[in-house]
């Protein structure tokens, strides 16, 4: 009797977070096992029954992009990020999280949520390694890498749910073979408003920081992938990278509709609205999209923006905003 009221309450609560999120994407966990959970999701789709759209991250190829964008740099761009494109785990939700903001009314609880990010650089720790392992060790290690993510704030939004949560690295089959951890450490930067976020995390895996470091650092041989001879208007790509439901990387590729700029601090921001299917597990995904025609050189920069929201009514996602980085 008791496990079963338990176990009522904990539904409740779920339920309770899965309708405090408005369009935002996070796939929201419960009772069961994890892994279960995120298959039932998946399976039962509302939003995108059957995921004809979605396209298996080791099965994704040049085929898959409009014929105008069929080139080796695109190409290899959009596999760059899809490489460092994280499942991230976040499991707990901070007090901190202000009245009226996403997950508000579920402040102090541990009921499961996933989104996505990608990795955008790979530093050198310093001092003596912060992560679980290390806090719990007579001898923490002093040789570690610290990796940002980005994501969307509301999956992660502030430094007492990053050191809830783990970062999944290179889930792309059921299988789970390759996959790699990291642990969250700290929030470095946030911006509820625009929703986006630098979620800072650590590694001992050498190998690993070298790999990500190369990745971050080869993506500025692609610079100019977009012609300037296109116009705005017809400069259309988005495709995003995501886990859908806490499963492993998926692709899906459309346009990009619409820009929508803000200001922080004087610096024009941008985010956009896509047509490029999302869902649940989607929220803080990297969107790639051509960057606006605002500078004089011959070629445009692509934007890394992160999944922010998405409607069914409408079939309109919606990105954070973004500075451009690759």
């Amino acid at each position: 009797m008791v496990l079963d009221l338990y176990h009522a309450d904990h539904q409740e609560a779920v339920r309770r977070k899965e309708n405090d999120q408005g369009n935002h994407e996070c796939q929201i966990l419960g009772c069961d096992d994890e892994a279960v959970e995120s298959a039932m999701s998946h399976e039962k789709c509302v939003k995108n029954k059957g995921h004809p759209s979605f396209i298996p991250a080791n099965e994704f190829s040049m085929n898959h992009l409009p014929e105008k964008y069929r080139t080796r740099k695109v190409f290899q761009y959009i596999k760059n990020i899809l490489t460092r494109t994280a499942r991230v785990n976040v499991r707990y939700t901070s007090h901190e999280r202000p009245d009226g903001y996403t997950f508000a009314k579920c402040r102090g609880t541990k009921i499961p949520h996933t989104g996505s990010g990608y990795v955008f650089s790979v530093l050198p720790g310093c001092l003596a390694c912060r992560c679980p392992e290390c806090l719990n060790s007579t001898r923490p290690q002093k040789t570690w890498w610290e990796v940002k993510v980005q994501t969307a704030c509301h999956v992660v939004f502030n430094t007492e749910e990053a050191t809830a949560t783990e970062v999944n690295l290179f889930y792309n089959d059921d299988s789970q073979k390759g996959m790699k951890t990291l642990w969250g450490l700290e929030v470095s930067r946030k911006n509820p408003e625009e929703d986006w976020c630098e979620l800072v995390c650590a590694t001992h895996d050498a190998d690993l920081a070298r790999y990500l470091q190369t990745l971050a650092e080869n993506v500025d041989q692609l610079v100019g992938i977009f012609s300037r001879e296109e116009k705005d208007s017809e400069r259309d790509l988005c495709v995003v990278v995501s886990h859908p439901h806490g499963q492993p990387k998926m692709v899906t590729v459309g346009k990009r509709l619409e820009w929508l700029k803000s200001y922080n601090s004087g610096i024009s921001r941008f985010s956009s609205t896509y047509s490029a299917d999302t869902c649940p597990g989607s929220s803080g995904a990297p969107v790639i999209v051509p960057s606006q025609n605002f500078s004089p050189s011959t070629h445009l920069w692509s934007w890394v923006l992160p999944h922010s929201a998405g409607t069914v009514q409408r079939g309109i996602n919606t990105s954070g905003a973004g500075n451009g980085w690759i």
